[in-house]
């Protein structure tokens, strides 16, 4: 479920597993995270998928906290406390996916902010938007994450086909594309 969790939202493992019933606000199909790692507050929206995992998560999970784990005192009565983490679940799940696709062998569950970010970047979601549910201070930062896949580039060299293939020289008009005006802004 956390895994799921990072991929529809972005949000840091510390975030998911210390994530309380208080946080996630079912009418509004919202999660807010009081205390994030820039210290100030952080609100995602849902996706379906998550607002229906949670819900029934929370049917099953009767404690406050979405991620509860059970710590046994020696003598006494065991206290749920937020999970810390999740290493060798994580490990497993990474090793079955690894399977069927190798280059998942070295994948972090940091790596899942980068796949949410990545996937919304190709899909043509301004690197604001990625910004802002990442929760990073800086463009530079969610710049980081981002990462061009192959099948963006091919969609891209397609629309360099339609914009400038040879439907100039099937007109006899060759005509040099406009020149872009001169900017010290890198891409």
């Amino acid at each position: 479920m956390a895994i799921t969790i990072a991929l529809h939202t972005g949000l840091r493992k510390s975030e998911i597993l210390g994530l309380k019933w208080a946080n996630v606000d079912f009418t509004n199909r919202l999660i807010v995270i009081e205390k994030t790692k820039g210290g100030d507050p952080h609100v995602v929206p849902m996706t379906e998928t998550i607002f229906n995992l949670l819900t029934r998560a929370k049917q099953e999970n009767k404690t406050e906290l979405v991620f509860p784990s059970l710590t046994r005192a020696d003598k006494g009565t065991p206290t749920i406390k937020p999970m810390t983490d999740i290493k060798r679940a994580f490990a497993s799940a990474r090793a079955r996916a690894a399977k069927e696709y190798p280059t998942l062998k070295d994948m972090t569950f940091n790596n899942l902010r980068r796949v949410c970010a990545t996937t919304l970047y190709n899909s043509g979601t301004p690197k604001a938007a990625i910004q802002t549910l990442l929760h990073h201070k800086s463009e530079g930062t969610t710049n980081i994450y981002l990462q061009i896949m192959p099948e963006s580039l091919r969609e891209a060299s397609d629309i360099l086909e339609r914009k400038f293939g040879d439907s100039a020289e099937k007109k006899g008009t060759r005509r040099a594309p406009e020149p872009l005006p001169d900017s010290s802004i890198s891409h």
